[in-house]
């Protein structure tokens, strides 16, 4: 998550809409101007939650990531219900259950803290609010709150997941002393990894989710901050040892594209 430090101006009321996307043939400076525009092709398909509340069965139908850890997890259906609403409250564009969704597919399946890790990515953005710096500390409120309630037969490390959830706010990757530095480095990865995805409507939608979530901050102060943050994130990310080859040409050719956009 990013925050941009500005006086308090108070929710930005966005509308919920359906994001339509090019297809993956079309470039970047397409797949831009389309989602600028609000509409795409005629041979679009639509991604990200536009509805207020996602239904249990839209979780299931949409976003068959998310609904194979809620049943690997054995969420009991308020939790679910719980995790559904709020990323589909209106001031998310980015930070929805695509968002989650997309996140809980780049998690390694057969890690000894897999469960930890679909926990942590269930939860780490369930507080979303772009104008608070607290986000990660009441969405790791919210689960201590649930714990109890989540794979009651075989019980979590609680602590391991408080971390991981904490960790998604400053995105350091850790030394990997432990086999709980590596799950949260590999939750990390996950969250980023939207930044490296191969298909450039993908990357489009996000970075103008991104914006829209951002919408009360003005232009000039928008690009300023998000070239600092987008930029300080590539080094970082870069430099961490962390991505392949492709996944850094990836993410070296996506945030070029935006950083010239913009300017």
């Amino acid at each position: 998550m990013w925050h941009i430090n500005l006086p308090r101006r108070g929710w930005m009321a966005a509308s919920t809409y359906t994001l339509m996307l090019p297809p993956a043939c079309c470039d970047w400076e397409t797949a831009l101007s389309s989602l600028q525009n609000g509409v795409g092709p005629a041979c679009s398909q639509a991604i990200g939650d536009p509805r207020p509340f996602a239904s249990l069965d839209t979780v299931s139908a949409d976003f068959p990531f998310l609904s194979e850890a809620f049943e690997r997890l054995d969420l009991a259906d308020h939790v679910r219900a719980l995790i559904a609403q709020r990323h589909g409250e209106p001031q998310r564009h980015y930070h929805t259950l695509r968002h989650i969704d997309l996140m809980l597919g780049q998690l390694p399946a057969n890690h000894a803290f897999a469960r930890e890790m679909l926990v942590a990515a269930l939860f780490h953005d369930i507080v979303y609010n772009p104008t608070q710096p607290d986000n990660e500390e009441q969405s790791l409120a919210i689960f201590l709150s649930v714990a109890g309630t989540i794979a009651r037969d075989a019980p979590l490390d609680a602590d391991l997941i408080s971390a991981m959830i904490l960790a998604t706010k400053s995105h350091h990757f850790r030394s990997e002393h432990t086999a709980g530095d590596r799950a949260i480095n590999a939750l990390l990865k996950a969250d980023l990894s939207i930044l490296w995805h191969p298909e450039p409507q993908v990357y489009a939608w996000y970075a103008e989710g991104v914006r829209q979530e951002y919408a009360f901050v003005p232009d000039d102060q928008f690009r300023a901050a998000r070239t600092r943050i987008l930029t300080g994130l590539r080094n970082d990310l870069l430099g961490s040892g962390q991505l392949t080859m492709d996944e850094a040409a990836a993410l070296t050719r996506n945030t070029d594209r935006e950083l010239g956009r913009l300017g």
